[in-house]
């Protein structure tokens, strides 16, 4: 809970969330997570629910023993989603958003 001490408001939340990681073999990494969250004031003129997931895998490698120095590396990829509900009791207006995005990297070093 948040409470506004200006105004009196005690705002409440309630979240649930997960979290899974697979390592299949040996440099590959997957990751999940998930969650859901409910934020309302304690006199109901409002509410917000929230759904968040996240899946990314990536994959390190070693490239030095192929060439005479260190090179090792990185690969991922990432596909997040957002999903929000707000709803105003007060004026009765319910207002919902969505956003996803993809990233995609790759990092190398040289020792």
């Amino acid at each position: 809970s948040n409470e506004n001490t200006e105004s009196g408001v005690i705002q409440r939340s309630r979240r649930i969330g997960a979290n899974l990681s697979l390592l299949p073999w040996s440099g590959l990494t997957t990751l999940l997570t998930a969650s859901l969250s409910v934020t309302e004031p304690d006199d109901h003129t409002s509410r917000q629910q929230q759904a968040q997931m996240m899946i990314e895998s990536s994959y390190e490698f070693d490239f030095s023993s192929y060439v005479v120095f260190r090179w090792r590396g990185r690969v991922f990829a990432r596909y997040s989603w957002n999903e929000a509900l707000q709803r105003d009791n007060v004026f009765d207006v319910l207002s919902r958003s969505r956003a996803w995005v993809i990233h995609t990297g790759l990092s190398l070093n040289f020792f």
